[in-house]
């Protein structure tokens, strides 16, 4: 994604990142994202919302987990109700 400047509202901001307001919020308390104070609104620097969403870490496939080995001499599960 390429971003040239500008502002975006904090709900476009949520919507585009995939996050709530409060996360908003955090970010834009820790400076992560740089906002502005417009009356009521806070619109959000498209710059620094996504070098923010550059500097997060790529995701790396986990290794699968096994399910545990049953033993030879384990019992059948007991059922509840018999079957007919």
């Amino acid at each position: 994604m390429t971003i040239t400047g500008g502002a975006m509202p904090i709900m476009v901001f949520c919507k585009t990142y995939g996050i709530g307001r409060s996360k908003a919020y955090d970010l834009i308390n820790s400076d992560a994202v740089a906002a502005r104070k417009s009356s009521k609104a806070s619109p959000i620097d498209r710059v620094s919302a996504e070098a923010c969403y550059a500097a997060l870490p790529t995701y790396r496939e986990r290794a699968r987990i096994m399910p545990p080995r049953v033993s030879a001499d384990a019992q059948p599960p007991v059922l509840l109700y018999p079957i007919p």
